[in-house]
């Protein structure tokens, strides 16, 4: 009898209906006040035909290319235009710089934005050479 009951106890906790349980799982996550500039390709500048100005929005220039990725609206582009040419440079010509750049929409998430420099020799022409020169996007 004892083994019956045993077996009657075992047959009903299989029969018997289990009882679902549910329990809520929380995910938090926090998103910091971010900006990050990507440089997708640097530009290119060529001379005018007077070989006076060096620029990458003239005809067969091209302008550089970044994109901006932000986590709010809070943030603005600004460029500092270079005050000289980067050191791997051949030429010696002296020069003044431009900077444009297409406009910044504030945004969350990626803007691509295209940067133009203009260098115009102080006096002269541009000799020959290799010129290279350093434009900083800076989002703040």
């Amino acid at each position: 009898m004892k083994n019956f009951v045993k077996i009657a106890i075992a047959v009903a906790a299989l029969v018997a209906p289990m009882q679902a349980q549910a329990e809520n799982v929380e995910f938090n996550a926090t998103v910091d006040n971010s900006c990050a500039i990507v440089v997708n390709n640097g530009g290119i500048m060529v001379q005018n035909g007077a070989a006076t100005v060096l620029d990458s929005a003239t005809g067969g220039g091209t302008p550089a290319s970044i994109t901006v990725s932000a986590t709010s609206t809070a943030f603005g582009m600004s460029y500092a235009a270079p005050t000289a040419w980067d050191g791997t440079s051949t030429g010696t010509t002296a020069a003044t710089y431009a900077v444009t750049a297409d406009a910044y929409t504030p945004a969350v998430g990626d803007v691509d934005l295209e940067v133009n420099l203009e260098a115009t020799a102080t006096t002269g022409t541009f000799e020959t050479g290799s010129y290279v020169a350093t434009v900083v996007a800076t989002c703040e």
